[in-house]
């Protein structure tokens, strides 16, 4: 077995190219002590997912270190039926007939969008005319906030998703955007707790189980979550499925006469290419694995960009091959099950932590894509983008400008 030097987690080659790191990991060290980072990084599918479905042993209150200190105490970071418990209140807002009553509202949002983005009929980035600013008008107006305030809620959505992850200056001004999101949000609770409406603020303020609602600070800590974590990986779902498909015209070909393969384009980008591909976990007891002691109370890293390229689980990993026979394809599971030769991609993770916005993130992105193919159309494609690249625990293309003929 060959020696791995942490360094190799942390540089530039890294951040371009970390598909050679992962497969060494994998290979040699699949559970491998960052000491730079003072975490246990674990890269196979079947470990990572393992970690995501044992939270009784990994724990979700690592968060606490970095979104909690933006937003304070919220759904994200609880553990055990205090999570079961304020999760359901929570879960069937954004899903199944429910959130198909919001449809005819997001395609309204995306079609302005897309409007803007080619009013001009010149090139356009489709990262920072489509995908930056379409989830967050999406949620804004799930919200049911006035449309002259959604400018204020985008710069409120930049400052707290810097101050997660960047440094104490950066999390300060996070906090302060945080406090004045809820400041803003509370009359309109309130009003809402009287006089409700079809908006999703209603729906927070009135769902209940067995007898409990949230209360307005964790009422106002989700809507921040939804606005960060849910616009966050949104906007790079949509720009990693946009280049992929722009980059495959076969695929984009299919994808625009067909929803069902644009379907398939989906799950296969989020298991290729998803938008987040480390997220930590807090070991509860000590766990040997692999032959490697994580000792209690230390972080551990989920690689899900390597799980979703393990060549255990599938084959021609690096291809983006949305008819692929091996990966489970359609509305993404909890259990993320591996059945019949197919296994699950892990970019909505697994288990009791399973992404609340995965419906809402899927219909979003297909319509989103749905709309720049055919807005773009049949004809020949000028493709301008230095690929994706690793930011902190999250992987997307960062440049996407696309021009006609």
């Amino acid at each position: 077995m060959t020696g791995f030097a942490a360094t190799r987690l942390h540089d530039t080659a890294h951040d371009q190219n970390p598909e050679p790191v992962w497969q060494e990991l994998r290979d040699n060290h699949p559970v491998f002590y960052d000491e730079i980072a003072n975490v246990y990084m674990v890269t196979r599918h079947a470990d990572v997912r393992r970690a995501f479905t044992e939270a009784e042993t990994f724990s979700s209150r690592v968060y606490r270190k970095t979104m909690g200190r933006v937003f304070g105490p919220m759904l994200l970071q609880l553990d055990g039926k205090e999570h079961v418990r304020r999760r359901t209140i929570v879960s069937p807002l954004l899903m199944g007939v429910r959130l198909e009553a919001y449809h005819d509202l997001i395609d309204e949002v995306a079609a302005e969008v897309l409007d803007d983005a080619f009013a001009d009929g010149g090139p356009v980035d489709v990262v920072a005319t489509i995908a930056h600013r379409l989830p967050v008008s999406v949620i804004a107006s799930l919200l049911g906030l006035p449309r002259e305030d959604h400018g204020q809620f985008f710069v409120w959505y930049e400052a707290m998703m810097a101050g997660v992850w960047v440094d104490d200056e950066a999390r300060r001004r996070g906090r302060e955007a945080a406090d004045e999101l809820k400041a803003y949000i509370a009359p309109m609770v309130e009003a809402r707790r009287i006089k409700p409406g079809d908006d999703l603020i209603s729906r927070l303020v009135h769902a209940e189980e067995e007898g409990e609602r949230l209360d307005p600070g964790e009422l106002g800590a989700y809507v921040a979550l939804l606005l960060t974590a849910g616009g966050e990986t949104t906007d790079k779902s949509i720009s990693n499925l946009s280049w992929l498909l722009l980059t495959h015209p076969e695929e984009a070909a299919r994808a625009r006469e067909d929803s069902e393969h644009l379907d398939k384009a989906f799950s296969e980008t989020m298991r290729i290419l998803p938008p987040l591909v480390y997220v930590g976990r807090e070991a509860l007891s000590d766990v040997t694995w692999h032959n490697v002691l994580i000792p209690e109370g230390r972080g551990v890293r989920l690689a899900i960009g390597s799980a979703n390229r393990d060549e255990r689980a599938y084959s021609e990993p690096d291809r983006f091959w949305p008819d692929r026979p091996d990966l489970h394809q359609g509305l993404e599971r909890r259990p993320a099950p591996t059945t019949n030769g197919r296994a699950s991609h892990l970019a909505f993770g697994a288990g009791s932590h399973f992404c609340l916005g995965y419906q809402l993130a899927r219909y979003e992105t297909k319509k989103a894509v749905e709309l720049l193919l055919g807005r773009i159309g049949p004809g020949p494609v000028t493709v301008d983008s230095p690929g994706p690249a690793v930011d902190g625990p999250t992987r997307s293309v960062r440049e996407l400008v696309v021009a006609r003929g």
